[in-house]
């Protein structure tokens, strides 16, 4: 009977072997937090947006539209945000944009924005692009090449800047 019994003890004494990587379930597989890839960016951030069509020699210094928008980053690194870009110059000034944006931001604040600019009748629209940027010294920039396409005009080139801190 005592060597069953201390076999027992020895038993319930021995140290369960865990697997790290897999405690729980918000880890890659080199235990990395996935579920906090944004957590160092995480929060609301204000910003501007600016849209720049090569109408002019000067284009991309002077933007064609500019406008805010307010960008979200939570914790897991989807982004999110929504704005205005009003026309600044041209036949069309004063006429607005809205802006929605949306993408990630990983933990090296790496950004990718996807990005949409319509106008209420849909007759200026920009293409849909995916900005790339980054978080620096907490100040988020991205930008992309894209079209815009003026009405009855062909489509120009343009870009499309997001600046938010």
């Amino acid at each position: 009977m005592r060597l069953f019994t201390l076999v027992s003890l020895l038993a319930a004494c021995e140290t369960p072997v865990v697997d790290d990587k897999k405690q729980t379930g918000d880890t890659d597989d080199t235990g990395a937090d996935t579920a906090a890839s944004g957590a160092p960016y995480a929060g609301s951030y204000a910003g501007t947006i600016d849209g720049h069509a090569a109408f002019e020699a000067d284009w991309e210094t002077a933007p064609y539209c500019s406008g805010s928008v307010s960008v979200t980053v939570a914790r897991g690194g989807e982004l999110g945000g929504d704005g205005d870009c009003t026309i600044l110059w041209g036949p069309y000034t004063g006429y607005d944009f809205a802006v929605t944006l949306g993408g990630t931001v990983d933990a090296t604040g790496t950004v990718s924005i996807d990005s949409s600019l319509v106008d209420a009748e849909a007759e200026h629209p920009w293409d849909d692009t995916t900005l790339a940027g980054a978080f620096t010294e907490g100040v988020l920039s991205a930008e992309a090449d894209t079209l815009y396409y003026p009405v009855g005009l062909d489509p120009i080139d343009a870009f499309i800047r997001v600046t938010a801190q």
